[in-house]
């Protein structure tokens, strides 16, 4: 396996990520959040016994997953390039040309991943967070 100064450096052969990698990033990923998701209720729920997130009508569990899924992409690609997926098949995301992303690319990458269309998109192949924010998943 690459250094990963090399394999952002562009010194090591890499190459774009397959689909079936993306959907095993994907199922990692879901599952990573979910987790986190769950910890940061119980944390929630310590701070304030009153904290009902499941409540009729209570928007709090939707807007905490929400929150935590969305933190969970940005700080980890912010951070190394890599989810928890990513790094289990040894694959990171950056410019066609091997330069890591900029803070702004991120969060537009993240934040594409929440439009409603986004799972068809990617069924179809068409990687709208990926296209939108220069980059592609490559892999050593």
């Amino acid at each position: 396996m690459l250094l990963d100064s090399e394999f952002i450096q562009g010194k090591g052969e890499k190459k774009p990520a397959l689909k079936g990698l993306r959907v095993a990033h994907w199922v990692v990923d879901h599952l990573a959040t979910g987790v986190f998701t769950y910890l940061a209720l119980r944390i929630a729920f310590q701070v304030s016994q009153r904290f009902a997130p499941f409540e009729d009508g209570s928007a709090a569990l939707p807007i905490i997953y929400l929150t935590v899924r969305w933190l969970y992409y940005f700080l980890s690609e912010k951070s190394t390039g890599r989810t928890f997926g990513k790094i289990l098949t040894g694959c990171k995301v950056s410019t066609p040309s091997g330069i890591p992303l900029s803070t702004a690319h991120i969060a537009l990458r993240t934040s594409l991943r929440f439009i409603p269309l986004y799972p068809l998109w990617f069924a179809l192949g068409w990687r709208a967070h990926d296209r939108l924010a220069d980059c592609d998943v490559y892999c050593q």
